[in-house]
């Protein structure tokens, strides 16, 4: 049975894109828990207009885009590292495995 051959690149690109979305996905839930929060103070006089232009500011928080950038980031760079040692290893044992002799017997 051969080894799984996994494009490196291809792969790389895919889990960042996946921990991009990831990102995108929890800023989404924040926005939500956020406009339910606020949900349960209004008072029957408030607009939905209103709620949208929270959602709009919660979503453009530099504040918020900054944490979770930095907690990805910290993603990013360790599956990288890991996915690069993988790899590493991945292709040593695919040169062992091919390796043939050459020359006489020593």
């Amino acid at each position: 049975m051969k080894p799984l051959q996994i494009d490196e690149d291809i792969f790389r690109e895919w889990v960042l894109l996946y921990l991009d979305r990831m990102r995108d996905l929890q800023t989404e839930v924040l926005v939500y828990r956020t406009a339910i929060e606020l949900l349960r103070k209004l008072v029957a006089t408030e607009t939905r207009e209103a709620i949208g232009e929270l959602v709009a500011r919660v979503r453009k928080n530099p504040e918020i885009k900054q944490t979770l950038d930095e907690e990805y980031q910290r993603y990013r760079v360790q599956f990288l590292e890991a996915i690069s040692k993988g790899f590493q290893d991945q292709a040593l044992l695919r040169y062992l495995q091919e390796w043939k002799a050459k020359g006489p017997i020593n």
